[in-house]
Order: C-alpha cells, then structure tokens, then sequence
C-alpha cells in the first residue's frame, strides 16, 4: 500500500476509534483528531496503532473535559 494510502487509512480506523469509544459523530471525532495534531504526527512516527493513538487521545480529551468542570 502506498504511504500516502496507509496513513489515511490509519487515520480513517482512529476516527472510528474515537467515534465509538466518546460515543460522538464523525465531526466531532474529526475536531478532537484535530486538537492532538502534534500527537496524531508522533503516534504516526512510532508506529503506534490506531487503537493505541485513540485510545491516548481519547484519554486526553476526557482529562481535558475533567480539568473545565
């Protein structure tokens, strides 16, 4: 598989993580993607899995809800 074609797919599996595991709708799973850039290039780079990354990001973004309540 082509780079390119990999990464969107690895993309396409953590959104899917996300939407499921936050129980929230694919743009809003897209928006909490694109909070956790810097993490999404550095899950990318160690070969995390889309399981792994989600499961990071989705452990951050409820930390963050916590911290504002």
């Amino acid at each position: 598989m082509q780079p390119l074609l990999k990464l969107l797919r690895w993309e396409e599996d953590i959104l899917s993580f996300i939407e499921s595991g936050l129980q929230v709708c694919r743009s809003d799973a897209q928006g909490i993607l694109d909070a956790q850039s810097s993490l999404l290039r550095q899950a990318w780079k160690d070969h995390k899995t889309p399981r792994q990354t989600a499961d990071l990001i989705i452990q951050l973004s409820t930390q963050e809800d916590t911290h504002h309540d």
